[in-house]
């Protein structure tokens, strides 16, 4: 799939706003983040003349999901999102776009000052398409992209500067002040969404990760080992947890929750019900 998006230019708040128009009419955009002066916006297209100031409102309601690699964020988090008519964002995608763009030659890794000027400069559409969520990097789709196995492994490298995850920390607090949201990564509960009123930590063996990680490659053309898999998550999970700065760790309070032989629906209706229970009201 190929996506492109046109700009129109409509007003939010003062600032000049690129709205993404996708060509294929199956395909709804479905958010943007952007950065003026210094200024983080997020600007739902169906609502960028209403969207709300810093402030204005009581903060929206929002699921945070931590876990290590592979442990099932994605699925899960999606999926509970279908559930509760939630807009759904995996913070990854934001880092491995960032990985993405430096591995084509617009910054080294070992160039902080250049990675936070990326990540700074990036800008990012995410697209819903047939039920099917797609990534935007200043326009052009890269979804696919990011599923790229050496991608994978250079977005900890990326993740590991300061400066950059707090531009992007910066833009996830932005959409999630737009509205309900599950929101699924290794540092929401604890950095990102510190205050959200359910936050879950998934949990899997390295074996059933490992498989899930495998058949992702494997499905994305990646030929890699099983072995080479379990590899990659061991360092990548001593990478997580070991970082300066915001290492993976459960949130205080969170709920741990195993996903090793339950399936996405049994998980997405358990997170709904502790939802439910915390307050939220459909």
């Amino acid at each position: 799939m190929n996506l492109r998006a046109t700009p129109q230019t409509p007003t939010f708040r003062g600032w000049a706003v690129q709205q993404p128009r996708v060509r294929d009419l199956a395909c709804r955009p479905y958010g943007r983040f952007l950065d003026y002066n210094g200024a983080v916006a997020y600007a739902p297209p169906e609502r960028s003349d209403l969207a709300p100031l810093p402030g204005s409102m009581p903060e929206p309601f929002a699921i945070a999901i931590d876990g290590p690699a592979a442990s099932g964020k994605t699925s899960v988090g999606r999926r509970t999102a279908e559930l509760l008519g939630f807009r759904f964002l995996d913070t990854g995608w934001m880092y491995r776009a960032a990985a993405w763009a430096a591995l084509r030659g617009r910054a080294a890794l070992g160039d902080e000052d250049g990675l936070i000027a990326l990540a700074e400069g990036l800008a990012f559409d995410f697209v819903l398409c047939g039920g099917e969520h797609r990534v935007l990097v200043d326009g052009a789709d890269v979804t696919d992209r990011l599923k790229d196995r050496v991608v994978a492994g250079a977005s900890s490298a990326i993740a590991a500067v300061s400066g950059v995850r707090r531009v992007l920390v910066a833009r996830q607090r932005a959409i999630a002040r737009q509205g309900p949201i599950v929101m699924v990564g290794r540092d929401i509960g604890t950095v990102v969404l510190a205050d959200a009123p359910v936050k879950v930590y998934l949990t899997a063996s390295v074996e059933v990760r490992a498989a899930r990680r495998h058949r992702e490659f494997r499905a994305a053309g990646n030929p890699v080992s099983y072995c080479q898999v379990v590899s990659d998550l061991m360092r990548r999970d001593k990478m997580d947890s070991e970082r300066d700065d915001s290492p993976l760790r459960p949130a205080g309070g969170a709920i741990h929750v195993g996903t090793d032989g339950v399936s996405v629906d049994e998980l997405a209706q358990k997170i709904a019900g502790v939802a439910a229970r915390a307050g939220w009201k459909s």
